[in-house]
Formats: C-alpha cells, structure tokens, sequence
C-alpha cells in the first residue's frame, strides 16, 4: 500500500501551484507551458481552471485549440501536464553568433565538460547575413550556465 508521501512523490497529489516550479528545475523550458492562463501565451501547452474543470489545451498564436485533456482533479489534471510537458524535447539557447567560429568554439567548450549541444544555421536580415544559434537540451542548459558563466544566451561580444 503506498504512503501519502509516495503518492505526492509520484506527483498524483500534485498541485497546480507548484507544478511550473518543478518543471523548470527539471529542465522543461518555461516558454513551452503556462499555468494560470492562455492570456498572453502563444505556441505552449496551458494549464487552466475554468468552471471548476481543470483543462489542458495547446494555444497557437492567441487561439486556443480544443482540449485534450479535462478533469475536475486539480491531481489528475497536473499529472497529465507533467507528462505531457516533459514529453516534448526543450531546447535551450545558449548563444546565438554572427561568427560561426565562435559557436563552434562553444560548442566546443561544453562538449569538454560531456555537455551535447547543437548549431542551427538562420539567415538574420538577408541571404547574406548568416547567424549561428547554439541550443543545449532539458537540464543540460544547467551545468551549461555554470560552464560558459554569463548569463545565456552568450554573443558574438561574450566569447
């Protein structure tokens, strides 16, 4: 039979609260989920009380979309989010360069301390003005912070 402690360790007495909180320390980035509201919010996964119903939806550019998830258990409802926000792959941005020496230099630098990280390739203005995004995943953007010591994401006057 399982505690009450190992049932709020297993997050069914989780609380809506508290939930971006954990989120967060998990590596989810914060950018992909709101609780509370959709107001303001666009391109994340919400979680909402409306008419005593907890209800997850994805709102996309000021529209909401339909639920995919309702329940009138604030537990039930903030476990399905949990699953449902760390499912998705967070990418984080850790520097964005005009050179991309520079962000092969950093790619470098977190690669010596086992962090992984990718480099995406954007045009900024034109096809002549090439920019160089570097992006770690989930929790690595922690030890990534303690390893480049700035506050992310870097640039080219950072490095």
């Amino acid at each position: 039979m399982l505690s009450l402690q190992g049932l709020h360790w297993m997050g069914l007495l989780m609380k809506a609260k508290k939930l971006a909180a954990r989120l967060t320390r998990e590596g989810c980035h914060p950018a992909s989920f709101s609780i509370g509201t959709s107001e303001g919010v666009t391109d994340a996964y919400c979680l909402v009380k409306r008419e005593g119903i907890w209800t997850v939806f994805y709102t996309e550019r000021g529209m909401d979309h339909p639920p995919i998830f309702e329940s009138k258990r604030e537990g039930d409802a903030c476990r399905f989010f949990y699953d449902r926000i760390k499912s998705i792959v967070h990418r984080h941005l850790v520097g964005r360069f005009r050179d991309k020496d520079q962000a092969e230099k950093i790619r470098r630098r977190l690669a010596r301390h086992g962090i992984e990280s990718r480099m995406d390739r954007y045009l900024h203005d034109d096809d002549d003005d090439p920019r160089y995004a570097v992006f770690v995943t989930g929790t690595d953007v922690f030890p990534a912070r303690e390893v480049l010591g700035k506050p992310l994401p870097l640039t080219d006057d950072d490095t």
